[in-house]
């Protein structure tokens, strides 16, 4: 019986639940159900290359998850690609890097989603946002001090990748 599930250090890793070709084409993918009855925690840690867990439409299925945590999965905007969001009646919240969030409305891709994208809006942007007054951020805990206006700078090296 699975209990845990805990992936980390695999920094090709794309998904974690995947099918050979050959399976793929002998199952209708659409109708496919995927249930871990027994699992309560899931933990993925420093996987640079995950999208998602499972890149098929299968639906899914945790009865007993309890604690999902991610770290440092930059490229996992998703958590199942199924148009069904997965079943996990017991999950209040997951762990994303230094947050914990709450599920909300019932939508863990959504939640995921958000955080993935809120974590991206000042790394991504094109021009540094000129904020004339602000002279500290606070990031995971930490005072940060504004040098130059650099706030992008600043927010991009909270979430880079450790060597």
């Amino acid at each position: 019986m699975l209990k845990s599930l805990r992936v980390a250090n695999c920094r090709s890793m794309e998904e974690v639940v995947a099918k050979t070709e050959e399976e793929i084409n002998n199952v209708n993918a659409e109708s496919y159900v995927v249930s871990f009855p027994n699992l309560v925690s899931i933990e993925l840690y420093f996987l640079n290359n995950l999208c998602c867990l499972c890149q098929q439409p299968y639906a899914f299925e945790f009865p007993f998850l309890e604690t999902l945590q991610i770290r440092k999965c930059p490229k996992l905007q998703t958590f199942i690609t199924a148009n069904k969001p997965p079943k996990t009646p017991n999950l209040m919240g997951v762990q994303l890097d230094d947050k914990y969030m709450e599920i909300l409305e019932q939508d863990l891709n959504g939640t995921i989603r958000h955080c993935f994208e809120a974590n991206q809006t000042f790394v991504t942007a094109n021009k540094t946002p000129k904020i004339p007054k602000l002279e500290v951020v606070n990031l995971n805990g930490k005072d940060m001090e504004i040098l130059e206006q650099d706030l992008n700078g600043i927010i991009r090296r909270q979430f880079e990748k450790p060597e």
